[in-house]
């Protein structure tokens, strides 16, 4: 044996005699009782040592979580309590809150999750603060507190950057009640959820939508500290440039909300200027937590702008590698950051339920900003199409059941978006024949700016182009359609309703959308855009092709081809001669 190892493994009391002979297993009562000893922050994350991965019902991440926070009884054991700001000794620090999440990765981990530091309580570097404050200094301020970096000098003050922290309960705990039973547990709000879903809302053939756990301080309060050795540092210019830099954002995925609206009891919350500024109200099913909380998320704007621009370029774009060099650019991916900066000002919001669903009502205003005009014309097309065609967050390819179908109580589905007053001019489509219009020029506009060579569409489900889709609208004061969407035959066809006749759950993306814009006056354009490039999903069971009964459905409340395919069943085989049209028009 080893020398030492005996003695350390009666220390641990193990025998080291008889262990030498037996044969391992992970089931010896020994090495058992070892094993359950490691902390999950020490071993290797792999499926059955520690996975913290995926954002399921994943015991190794519940019981990691709660090894590192090692509540006292409930909150983190370790917090920091907030220290004197301003000047303290050789100390200078600033507080600053934030309204929603921050977020920074490590790299250590198989999840995002930010340096730990002391006692395990989060920790965001000064080399990362020092990035931020660099980017809102002019030329003599670099050098004087970040230092040359072109001759490799350091700060001429001996400037320091210490880095920020949490103060408080980091870990957001709360005591949560579910519905069911009355049953209160304790939830920690740090645990965020990343959940991909662009390949399977579009159709592309990557369609993996694993939801994926991370790590994000909720609405955090972070001690920013600063030192400088020249005893005539200005402190005043130092909190300025700061506050302009931190205005853009701090920490991760920025983009999306996180690490936004820094501000304090002294300083409000900077908004930086942007190029498009559009005030919106929306409804609908509120995105939920781990916990089964809700939380109504900003990144969902940049999700919806994304997901559109790719069904726009694929309708013209048959290659998809500079498809995804244009998306990249845009938005940003694995090689780095897009060029579009996104904030949400949120004004209002609240929580509420609809049979059996938690739901949300919000109020805000979505700066929008890149450095190219060209790229401000394209960004704002894209949100003009989303608003039009369909809207933001879950359920987006339906309208509102709650506003649209009265006697529907047993859960929400769908979202209804409308523009404040002061922004209705932004959209100026107020009929069929305009409707047209847009969506005619918007995908010329892809195609004199994208199209390389012949005008080949991807074969995604979603891909925008005008074989591969119809869209059929009509004025009107309520909704003429959506009873066809709870018919029997229809809400049992994967393209319609998203699931066989036999399925209890939906578990296939609808390739229809419904959306009632308004108009004005009390009065929408109740629009239906059918996609049908697949048309395997059309067919319901073993019976017939439903599509075309679909599409006679719709004329038959009023509803108008506007733009696409008008005979999309014309070079189709049909299996039936006689068609199913479903009539909701009320009786007289």
């Amino acid at each position: 044996m080893i020398r030492g190892l005996e003695q350390a493994a009666q220390s641990l009391g193990i025998n080291s005699e008889t262990t030498a002979t037996k044969k391992r297993s992970p089931t010896h009562p020994s090495n058992s009782s070892i094993e359950n000893d490691i902390p999950m922050m020490y071993r290797a994350q792999v499926e059955g040592r520690c996975s913290l991965m995926f954002a399921g019902n994943n015991k190794d991440l519940e019981k990691w979580k709660d090894e590192w926070i090692y509540p006292n009884p409930k909150q983190p054991r370790y917090q920091r309590k907030e220290p004197p700001l301003g000047l303290d000794g050789n100390i200078y620090r600033i507080q600053v809150k934030f309204p929603f999440r921050l977020i920074s990765n490590g790299g250590q981990d198989s999840i995002i999750r930010p340096i730990l530091g002391k006692d395990g309580i989060p920790y965001f570097s000064g080399s990362s603060v020092k990035g931020l404050f660099r980017r809102a200094c002019n030329e003599s301020q670099a050098k004087n507190y970040c230092g040359d970096d072109t001759n490799l000098a350091p700060s001429s003050q001996g400037f320091r950057f210490h880095g920020a922290y949490p103060v408080g309960d980091w870990s957001n705990m709360r005591e949560v009640t579910f519905k069911k039973g009355d049953k209160t547990e304790i939830r920690y709000g740090m645990l965020d959820v990343v959940h991909p879903q662009q390949e399977r809302q579009i159709g592309s053939n990557k369609q993996n939508a694993t939801a994926l756990a991370s790590i994000s301080l909720y609405q955090p309060t972070m001690i920013f500290e600063f030192s400088s050795f020249a005893e005539n540092t200005n402190w005043k210019e130092v909190e300025n440039i700061f506050w302009q830099a931190i205005a853009l954002g701090f920490g991760g995925k920025t983009s999306t909300g996180y690490g936004l609206g820094a501000h304090n009891s002294h300083r409000p919350a900077v908004i930086p200027k942007t190029k498009v500024d559009i005030a919106f109200s929306g409804r609908g099913v509120s995105p939920t937590l781990r916990s089964d909380e809700p939380e109504f998320r900003p990144n969902l704007f940049k999700a919806s702008l994304r997901g559109h621009f790719q069904r726009l370029l694929s309708g013209v774009m048959g290659d998809r590698g500079n498809l995804e060099t244009e998306v990249a650019r845009l938005f940003g991916g694995s090689s780095g950051p897009g060029v579009l900066q996104l904030l949400w000002q949120q004004r209002e919001l609240t929580y509420g339920t609809f049979g059996k669903t938690q739901t949300f009502k919000v109020d805000g205003i979505l700066h929008l900003n890149t450095l190219r005009d060209e790229d401000v014309q394209l960004i704002e097309q894209i949100l003009k199409f989303a608003f039009i065609m369909g809207g933001f967050g879950k359920s987006w390819r339906r309208a509102s059941h709650e506003l649209f179908h009265e006697t529907y109580k047993k859960f929400e589905i769908g979202c209804h978006w409308e523009l404040d007053r002061t922004d209705r001019v932004w959209m100026d489509i107020q009929s069929t024949d305009q409707l047209k219009t847009f969506l005619t020029e918007i995908h010329q506009n892809y195609i004199t700016r994208f199209m390389r060579g012949d005008v080949k569409p991807l074969d995604w489900r979603e891909s925008w182009h005008p074989d591969r889709l119809s869209v059929y609208a009509v004025e009107t004061r309520a909704s003429k359609v959506i009873d066809l969407f709870h018919d029997d035959t229809y809400k049992t066809t994967p393209a319609i309703g998203g699931k066989d006749p036999n399925d209890k759950r939906p578990k296939f993306v609808s390739s229809v959308w419904h959306r009632m814009l308004p108009i004005g006056d009390g009065s929408f354009l109740e629009i239906i855009t059918l996609f049908h490039g697949q048309r395997k999903a059309w067919k319901r069971g073993v019976e017939e092709d439903q599509l075309q009964n679909f599409i006679d459905s719709l004329k038959g409340q009023d509803l108008s081809f506007i733009w696409g395919n008008q005979n999309p069943c014309s070079e189709k085989t049909k299996t039936s001669k006689q068609k199913k049209v479903i009539d909701t028009k009320p009786k007289s």
